[in-house]
């Protein structure tokens, strides 16, 4: 990741104190303006370096812009998977953690509690064509888990644009998109790990082939996890490094709604309607209904077939598979489901992926 600043000047020297002191942070940082931003592919366009060293190019996939003293943060789609935050609250949150130390009275003194924004129960209730262009959702889940069925769901519902308007996040870095300018809802996903591996485990077969390999690189079900799923896991600080209850307390902490999966499938009218009871949008239930029966597993390829979006790109390249629960049964060696069971075991239990 790298850093940009969008601050007025009589700001900026002391918003890159406070990145370099806070953040340990010794990069080059970038300067950008407010207001609408061109992002050629990949290169192309600079911006002025703060630092002394080369020059940086423009933002990139993966990139934060920290947006300093009420400056109008750059208009840049979600999809393009550069974070556009709100640097004082960013830092200050970094801030505390780091002093997570200190007697419980002098750090709320100085940083205030973790917890929801008090803001959300004096927020009015709106109708979906009351939200602003300039608002973002993050979408967080762990991978395989229905997060791009769900942007579908609610660009539909809401009339949302999927690539300028929903972020989608794994895991950890729902800490960094928590902070993101002009968010206005948060909500994560969760999925029984044994049907995660299986999903994903078919998800990288399709892609292989697709990317024209001979083979699957991964065999079977047993080679894909114990040689790439759980190196991906507990390798990645994306994943706490396979502590998952530590990304599932941020969360909680913070009263970002959990949708399980599999009630998704069971009930997505009664999961959807919970969901946006939290955001303190109301939809007329025809119109929810109607957006469910659009965007069902079965007919939203077809629905989607003449969007122009990522979500519509992903869904036309198979990213949707079944949409089922409990197929981990009928395809997870007995061994490798234990394994999850055990090494996951607090993650399971917590959200009733019990031993069948």
């Amino acid at each position: 990741m790298r850093l940009f600043v969008v601050a007025p000047d009589q700001v900026l020297p002391e918003a890159l104190a406070e990145i370099r002191s806070i953040l340990a942070y010794e990069g080059a940082i970038g300067r950008m303006s407010s207001g609408p931003v061109t992002l050629p592919p990949h290169t192309a366009g600079n911006s002025p370096d703060l630092s002394g060293s080369a020059v940086q190019q423009a933002p990139l996939p993966g990139d934060a812009i920290l947006v300093f003293a009420g400056e109008a943060a750059p208009c840049i789609d979600a999809a393009s998977g550069i974070f556009v935050l709100d640097g004082e609250r960013f830092l200050r949150e970094i801030s505390s953690r780091r002093r997570g130390g200190e007697l419980y009275p002098l750090s709320l003194l100085k940083y205030g509690p973790v917890e929801e924004s008090h803001g959300h129960y004096a927020r009015p209730v709106r109708s979906p064509g009351q939200i602003l262009a300039s608002e973002r959702f993050i979408v967080n889940g762990f991978p395989k888990s229905g997060s791009i069925w769900l942007m579908a769901l609610l660009g539909d519902v809401l009339g949302l644009s999927t690539d300028q308007q929903l972020y989608q996040v794994h895991c950890a870095d729902i800490e960094i998109a928590y902070h993101a300018c002009g968010r206005s809802g948060s909500v994560a996903l969760v999925r029984d790990l044994r049907d995660v591996v299986v999903s994903w485990y078919h998800e990288a077969t399709r892609s292989d082939e697709q990317n024209g390999y001979e083979a699957a690189r991964y065999p079977d079900i047993s080679t894909f996890y114990f040689e790439y799923f759980l190196g991906r896991i507990e390798g990645n600080p994306l994943y706490h490094h396979g502590d998952l209850e530590r990304w599932v307390n941020y969360l909680a902490a913070r009263a970002v709604p959990i949708l399980r999966y599999e009630e998704m499938l069971a009930d997505p009218a009664a999961c959807l309607m919970r969901l946006l009871n939290f955001w303190r949008i109301r939809v007329d239930p025809a119109t929810l209904l109607q957006s469910i029966d659009r965007m069902s597993i079965s007919r939203i390829g077809d629905s989607l077939k003449d969007a122009n979006s990522i979500v519509a790109a992903r869904l036309s390249a198979g990213h949707a598979r079944v949409g089922q629960s409990g197929t981990w049964q009928g395809e997870l060696p007995e061994r490798v489901a234990d394994d999850i069971q055990q090494r996951f075991r607090g993650f399971q239990n917590r959200f009733g992926y019990c031993r069948i």
